[in-house]
């Protein structure tokens, strides 16, 4: 009877106590979970890359637009159509004909049309064909603050003429014989440019092929 209760006794020393962690059973549960897996990691993974992308992108328009040029105050100069009634020259008494363009680049006009290089007066559409007939070049302007009309009177000279013209469709309009710029701000250089390149121009200043007509109409 000792022997068998010796016996059992050695059998339950022997076993594990309840709250032992047993190999195989329950170990899933003492280990800390990631949170939501192998999934998880990816969708942050691309989380990342999207924001990478857009930082990129943000910065590479903030640098484009930080170097972009402004755009350009005059647009490039255009070559008008000759005017039908350019063959026409004009009597001082003459009622004033209608032109093609405003202001007009060519057309009928008086022969031998003044003006002061710094006009304060607005010209009529006569004298500017007959200034430009004569290879004058005409700077015109309207509704502009007084340094940038002061900047378009330092263009004025013999064969340049800055008057006001209220009735542009444009802050500025230079016209030379069958050529115009326009413009929407003051840039001195490409209207200084505009003068070199076509003045003298019109068939009273000697361009080839474009002799006068005797014709005059009162």
């Amino acid at each position: 009877m000792q022997s068998v209760y010796e016996g059992c006794h050695a059998h339950r020393a022997m076993d594990p106590p309840d709250d032992a962690q047993q190999p195989g059973a329950g170990s899933s549960g003492s280990r800390p979970a990631t949170a939501g897996g192998p999934w998880a990691w990816l969708v942050l993974a691309v989380i990342l890359v999207l924001l990478a992308v857009t930082v990129g992108f943000t910065v590479a328009g903030g640098s484009s637009s930080s170097t972009a040029q402004p755009a350009a105050a005059c647009a490039p100069t255009a070559k008008d159509p000759l005017d039908p009634s350019s063959s026409l020259r004009l009597l001082p008494n003459a009622p004033a004909p209608s032109y093609a363009s405003n202001p007009p680049t060519s057309g009928s006009f008086q022969v031998g049309a003044r003006s002061a290089p710094v006009s304060t007066s607005e010209l009529s559409p006569v004298v500017q064909v007959g200034l430009l007939a004569q290879g004058d070049v005409l700077i015109q302007y309207r509704d502009l603050e007084s340094a940038d009309v002061a900047a378009l009177q330092s263009l004025a000279g013999d064969e340049v003429v800055v008057a006001p013209n209220s009735s542009l469709p444009a802050p500025i309009v230079a016209t030379a014989w069958r050529k115009r710029q326009t413009c929407t701000a003051v840039d001195i250089d490409d209207l200084r440019q505009f003068a070199t390149l076509n003045g003298n121009q019109g068939p009273s200043g000697g361009t080839p092929g474009t002799a006068a007509s005797t014709t005059t109409t009162s």
